[in-house]
Parts: structure tokens; C-alpha cells; sequence
């Protein structure tokens, strides 16, 4: 699995985008080399997971309750991009059990609702051209 990911100063929005098979120890590794970093400024976040293949055993739910616990964030707005049954089923169990109460969560399937939904200045082509081209990769290999 591989993480791209950039934060736009500009409209405090971070947006991430996952490729490839899920791996636990990817994303937690991912989570806390970021935890340290100034996240206050995070108002926004993106979620590209259209590209994530989700193994069909849910058993990570649980590990992934833990991983996200590590980083603390200000009120926000989190969205998260799907396009897969299992993907989705995994978001809806995260929001009903997991979901941080300083978060105004959603999950969607088009970049338009996302894009309603964090109130961000663009069209769907330029969101979609944002997330192909961002600079951040990790792991960085």
C-alpha cells in the first residue's frame, strides 16, 4: 500500500489518496510519522480510497480504532471517497463507532459531494487532477 498525500495551506485541506493492498502497519506508520507534524492547521480532509483494495476479513477494524487514536486533531471536516461495498461497509462501521466527536464526518462516492460537503472552491476535474498529483508519497520507496 502506498500513501500520497499533500496538505493546501491555502484552504486548510489535507487531502491523502491510498493505493493498493491495505497494510495495517503502512498506515500506522503513516499516522504517527505525521502526529508530530503542526495539524492545527488541518480544517479539511480528503480521503481517496477508490484505489484501496480492502481484504474482505474486517478484523483490522479494530487496529485501525487504535491507529487513529495516536493523532489528535481540532474540530473538522473529514470526507471519504469510495467507489467499493467493502470499503464503504468499513467507513460506515468506522462513523457509527469510532467517529471522533470533534469530527463532521461523511463517506461518498462522487468528488462533486465532496467537494459540497468540505465547502472547497473547485470542480471535480480540478479535485480528481489534485489528487493524481500529489506531492507526498509514503512509504517513500
Amino acid at each position: 500500500m502506498t500513501i500520497y498525500f499533500q496538505f493546501f495551506e491555502a484552504e486548510n485541506l489535507f487531502l491523502q489518496r491510498f493505493v493498493g493492498k491495505w497494510k495495517s502497519n503502512i498506515y500506522e506508520d503513516f499516522i504517527l510519522a505525521n502526529a508530530n507534524q503542526e495539524t492545527n492547521k488541518i480544517r479539511k480532509i480528503a480521503t481517496d480510497f477508490r484505489e484501496l483494495i480492502i481484504p474482505p476479513d474486517l478484523n483490522d477494524l479494530n487496529i485501525l480504532r487504535n491507529i487513529t487514536k495516536k493523532i489528535e486533531l481540532q474540530d473538522y471536516f473529514n470526507i471519504q471517497i469510495v467507489n467499493d461495498p467493502i470499503m464503504t461497509a468499513v467507513a460506515q462501521l468506522y462513523q457509527i463507532t469510532d467517529k471522533p466527536q470533534n469530527v463532521n464526518y461523511d463517506i461518498c462516492s462522487t468528488l462533486q459531494y465532496a467537494i459540497n460537503f468540505l465547502n472547497i472552491d473547485m470542480t471535480p476535474h480540478e479535485l480528481e487532477q489534485r489528487f493524481k498529483n500529489l506531492t507526498g508519497k509514503f512509504p517513500n520507496k
